[in-house]
């Protein structure tokens, strides 16, 4: 049988049989893309060098950074706990501050202490090299040259 339109009317049964049937286009359980790479932004008050990631994205990505540090703050006795606080939910709330003060805070630098507890060895994370220093005197892009130095403080 065919609608006012000519299009071919569908069982049920060829409604949720299949890759696009019922079942498997919405009821079963789905992948959650966390890669982030349709959400990365360059921002008109960013620098050349940076660019943002939603809150929530970088969350769900070190998470287990920030549960050590809400242990290591003494919010959390065990990682049970830190888990049971850390479950931010769904939509766009922001974190508590505990949260936001971890995801938020600098990098610090590696430290190692001898055994003896007598010496400390500060270790400086590596760097990547400048893109400036890796880049070829031109690059032909659709009829466009480019400099690769035009950017000398981005990193790759």
């Amino acid at each position: 049988m065919r609608d006012g339109h000519n299009k071919v009317y569908k069982s049920f049964s060829d409604i949720i049989e299949g890759k696009e049937g019922r079942f498997r286009e919405t009821l079963l359980g789905k992948r959650v893309d966390y890669s982030g790479r349709s959400v990365i932004v360059v921002g008109p008050s960013f620098s050349l060098h940076r660019c943002g990631l939603p809150r929530e994205i970088a969350i769900e990505l070190f998470h287990t950074f920030i549960i050590r540090g809400l242990i290591r703050q003494h919010v959390a006795s065990n990682i049970g706990v830190a888990k049971k606080d850390f479950s931010l939910g769904g939509g766009y709330r922001l974190p508590p501050p505990e949260i936001r003060d971890i995801v938020d805070a600098p990098p610090l630098p590696a430290l190692s202490f001898s055994p003896q507890r007598d010496k400390i060895l500060f270790l400086k994370r590596r760097a990547l090299p400048l893109l400036s220093e890796l880049a070829k005197p031109e690059e032909k892009l659709a009829g466009i040259r480019i400099d690769g130095k035009c950017n000398t403080r981005s990193r790759m």
